[in-house]
């Protein structure tokens, strides 16, 4: 039911006039239609229906609108699939999601969400918690979004110093915070800002190995009620390393390369599904990332060297190769 794009004024016109007393399972696209043209449609359009087994909204769907429907079918859902188009407010973050906290979905077994990433932080963790507090649920797609637009300023919010365009990360630090501080890139049209800052959280969202898939899976694992059945099944997609906003920065196919490198995909599972054993598989997935594949380079260029070495040291003992040296950062506790 209208897997590539909705018809709004269609679906205003069957919230008001039609009903749909046997649909179970609703699949609807919402593809290269803006959201912000009548909001409310949706929300109406989806109260208009009964208690649904199955939803799958995909496209340009927004998080903030969640609260507004999700408690109608909640009590029947069975299967939810959110997977809302790449932009600055496509992701879940727990303000999203709160509203779980109050709102039990008992019979959910399927889970498909784009949810944002915060480096590891308590925020992120409680949304891991809070899948886990679902009683049926036992496989689970998530997509986790690294992008930031936190440096895409309008000129009205603009603070930055005359002197932040003479900033150059070739030169000496005089301090971690001033070399922190550093622009990498500026689009003069947004008035927007990439800091180093900026990149090194990139860094430590996209970096995501089979050590950190494996505690979130422990992580929702744990949130898990008595008596619920166990999760079989989580599939972990990062993306949006080096989106920092539209239009796209230009900045060296080194970050290209790296994030490239670093923002892998997992599949993380019981080795024996059905019979409660603890044993996990953790396979590497192939990437879902749009574009031309980069060729990694064998040594960063200085100005990216500079960054990475200050998320990533070069182990003791070891001559450094960037390749090897990263990994993922533990949740908080």
């Amino acid at each position: 039911m209208w897997r590539r794009s909705v018809d709004w004024e269609a679906l205003d016109w069957m919230t008001k006039n039609c009903s749909f007393a046997s649909l179970e399972t609703l699949n609807m696209g919402l593809h290269g239609v803006s959201m912000a043209l009548k909001p409310s449609t949706l929300v109406e359009f989806l109260w208009s229906l009964p208690p649904l087994k199955g939803l799958i909204l995909t496209g340009e769907t927004d998080p903030r609108q969640f609260k507004d429907w999700i408690r109608h079918h909640a009590p029947t859902l069975r299967r939810l699939a959110l997977e809302p188009e790449e932009s600055c407010n496509s992701a879940f973050d727990l303000e999203h999601l709160m509203i779980l906290a109050e709102t039990s979905l008992p019979l959910l077994e399927r889970l498909s969400i784009n949810i944002k990433r915060t480096k590891g932080n308590s925020d992120e963790v409680s949304i891991y918690k809070m899948f886990g507090s679902m009683p049926k649920l036992q496989s689970i797609v998530l997509k986790l979004d690294c992008s930031d637009w936190s440096g895409v300023l309008s000129r009205r919010e603009k603070h930055q110093s005359p002197s932040d365009e003479t900033y150059s990360l070739a030169v000496p630090e005089d301090s971690i915070v001033d070399f922190w501080q550093r622009i990498w890139a500026t689009d003069t049209r947004l008035d927007a800002h990439v800091r180093s800052l900026h990149i090194r959280d990139a860094l430590i969202n996209s970096a995501v190995d089979a050590k950190l898939a494996q505690a979130i899976f422990f992580t929702i694992q744990n949130g898990k009620p008595a008596r619920s059945l166990p999760l079989e099944r989580l599939e972990i997609r990062p993306h949006g390393g080096c989106d920092f906003g539209r239009p796209l920065f230009r900045f060296s196919a080194d970050w290209s390369a790296v994030m490239q490198h670093i923002e892998r995909s997992w599949l993380v599972q019981r080795r024996y599904p059905g019979l409660g054993s603890s044993l996990l598989t953790v396979n590497q997935l192939p990437a879902e990332r749009l574009g031309k594949k980069c060729r990694l380079p064998k040594n960063l260029k200085t100005q990216a060297e500079a960054v990475f070495r200050k998320v990533w040291s070069v182990p003791a003992g070891a001559e450094g190769d960037w390749q090897k040296d990263w990994h993922s950062f533990p949740l908080a506790v």
